[in-house]
């Protein structure tokens, strides 16, 4: 078993893909959120900021697992 360095080249400048997968992560946190508050959910929630870290952890996580190949869908 080899193993490598996943990356992605932006503008010739190489990129891990953990770290876009990390912002990928926060933005979907923050889609959740502005979700939530349109529904009327945001005030419903017990720890609003576990919630969002969690959903950002989270996403990021699947991110990460789909881009690397380590979940084939």
């Amino acid at each position: 078993m080899q193993g490598y360095s996943p990356t992605l080249s932006v503008s010739g400048s190489f990129f891990p893909v953990w770290l876009i997968a990390a912002l990928l992560g926060s933005g979907c946190a923050v889609v959740l959120r502005l979700l939530f508050i349109r529904m009327g959910l945001q005030e419903h929630l017990p720890v609003p900021p576990l919630t969002y870290l969690s959903a950002a952890i989270f996403s990021g996580v699947m991110i990460w697992l789909l881009w690397t190949g380590g979940i084939a869908l």
